[in-house]
């Protein structure tokens, strides 16, 4: 006589839960581009709102992001539908947020007990920039106003993300000094990038930039657009950028980018970059 076996099953309404859930198209959100800060928030909201099953997604746009989404649908038959812009985001989910905890992004320590409050309370950890709607992302979800570094503040400068090591420091009045960080020849250029952002090229076609000044031999700058070209949901660097030609002496430069990028329309740029070679730029 064969033993009997005792099945203890403790786990179905979860998998009820989650299958229900299911049935309704998941968020995928573009969280290419966060901030650094934004990001805190985001990932804070997807912890909350995952509670209830698989429904928010952050597409980081790393190759594996949609290697994983590709596999849950086969897997699990979930069906996705992409957001873009952070106020949408936000404005999706805000009935499960009970409140807000800000804390102070100069403080590292300040920004994990914020999010471990938020975690036990349902509610969202948020850097003073983003509580204001002076963050990266609320801008990307309207027109991009640019940026005018002759009235910007310190603070400003957390927007700007910063690669091989430039030095960005504000003069009051006179604009944004960035300084290479890699003094050494045959290194990659110091930049600083911004973004995501969208933009109506049919009204806004002009791209326009006014560097003061450069200091330092072979001193350079140039510009660097990102974008999704052929609509894969994928950003790669090379194959995705737009590089404008180096500038070797200040002045006003406006480049038309509608007429350079072949696009028209509202397109949604993953970063605009400011490289700058050998020494100081300012930037107004």
């Amino acid at each position: 006589m064969l033993p009997v076996t005792t099945v203890r099953v403790t786990s179905l309404s979860l998998l009820l839960s989650a299958s229900l859930a299911a049935a309704q198209p998941a968020t995928v959100f573009d969280a290419r581009g966060l901030s650094w800060e934004e990001r805190c928030t985001v990932e804070a909201l997807q912890g909350i709102v995952n509670r209830s099953g698989p429904r928010l997604y952050l597409d980081f746009g790393n190759p594996w992001s949609q290697k994983w989404l590709d596999i849950y649908s086969e897997r699990n038959g979930l069906r996705y539908e992409r957001l873009q812009g952070l106020p949408e985001l936000l404005g999706r989910f805000s009935s499960e947020i009970k409140g807000l905890v800000v804390y102070d992004p100069d403080v590292d320590g300040s920004r994990y007990v914020a999010m471990t409050l938020a975690g036990l309370d349902d509610l969202l950890p948020v850097a003073p920039e983003v509580v204001e709607g002076r963050s990266p992302g609320f801008c990307a979800s309207a027109q991009w106003p640019g940026c005018d570094f002759t009235t910007a503040r310190e603070v400003d400068l957390r927007n700007w993300r910063r690669a091989a090591n430039p030095e960005l420091q504000i003069v009051p009045g006179e604009g944004m000094a960035m300084t290479e960080g890699n003094q050494q020849p045959g290194q990659d250029w110091s930049f600083a990038s911004y973004g995501p952002l969208t933009v109506d090229l049919d009204k806004y076609p002009v791209l326009q930039v006014e560097v003061g000044s450069l200091e330092g031999d072979g001193a350079g700058w140039l510009i660097k657009l990102t974008r999704d070209r052929n609509g894969d949901g994928m950003i790669s660097g090379g194959e995705d950028d737009l590089c404008l030609a180096v500038e070797r002496g200040p002045g006003v430069k406006s480049y038309d980018i509608a007429k350079l990028a072949g696009v028209s329309g509202v397109q949604r740029f993953s970063h605009i970059q400011l490289h700058d070679a050998k020494l100081v730029m300012q930037l107004q």
